[in-house]
């Protein structure tokens, strides 16, 4: 492992520090092994963590390879973007601006936009895989849900969104909770939540609360 690695930290889908979704980004990570970078996911232990090495192509910015604490997965939306706006904000950190970054994702190629204006940075990619229902797996009623993670059954779901199971990558059981107060509630309670991992034959939740596109809240166990 290198002696020393340059790394930040950002808040994604928010403009207020400590909000939002928090995210790893370690630079200059070409000579770290799988094992290393699991290593390094793991003390941060952030949702994510994402390492950015030199492109396989050079047209392309950068190559990156992404970590849950526990393991290796393909693609992630919130790394996505939040590496894209490191990298160009890196290079523009002041002014407005429109540029493209092209991130070599384990998935695929990820094109992703990047501007700002008024001071607020935007990002908009193109997923590698579009998220699909898999073949197999049962979405569990929400009462075990909400055992599963310490919440009331009306607490699971808001308005037209119920939990489901989508594929792109790695397979979740996406919940959508209430409010901001049943996000910060939640969490895996035994035997429950080993009950409905079973059920939905996955071994993490992707849960989310309403909010406006800076405003977006979300928790993975």
């Amino acid at each position: 492992m290198p002696d020393t690695l340059s790394f930040a930290t950002c808040d994604v889908f928010t403009t207020r520090r400590f909000a939002g979704n928090p995210l790893a980004i370690v630079e200059g990570a070409d000579g770290l092994s799988t094992a290393q970078m699991q290593t390094i996911a793991r003390e941060f232990n952030l949702s994510e963590t994402i390492f950015v090495m030199a492109p396989d192509d050079p047209a392309h910015t950068a190559k990156v390879r992404i970590f849950f604490p526990t393991a290796e997965i393909p693609f992630a939306g919130h790394p996505t973007i939040g590496c894209a706006l490191h990298l160009a904000l890196k290079d523009a950190p002041e002014g407005a601006f429109e540029t493209r970054i092209v991130l070599e994702e384990v998935a695929g190629l990820v094109p992703v936009d990047v501007w700002r204006d008024e001071g607020a940075a935007w990002a908009e990619f193109q997923a590698p895989v579009l998220p699909f229902a898999p073949d197999k797996g049962a979405i569990p009623e929400d009462a075990l849900i909400g055992e599963a993670l310490g919440l009331a059954p009306q607490q699971i779901g808001f308005g037209s969104h119920r939990p489901g199971l989508w594929q792109g990558g790695p397979t979740f059981l996406y919940v959508p909770v209430s409010d901001m107060d049943a996000l910060a509630a939640a969490r895996p309670l035994e035997p429950a939540w080993s009950a409905i991992t079973d059920l939905a034959g996955v071994d993490s939740a992707y849960l989310y609360t309403p909010g406006t596109a800076c405003d977006f809240r979300a928790r993975v166990f």
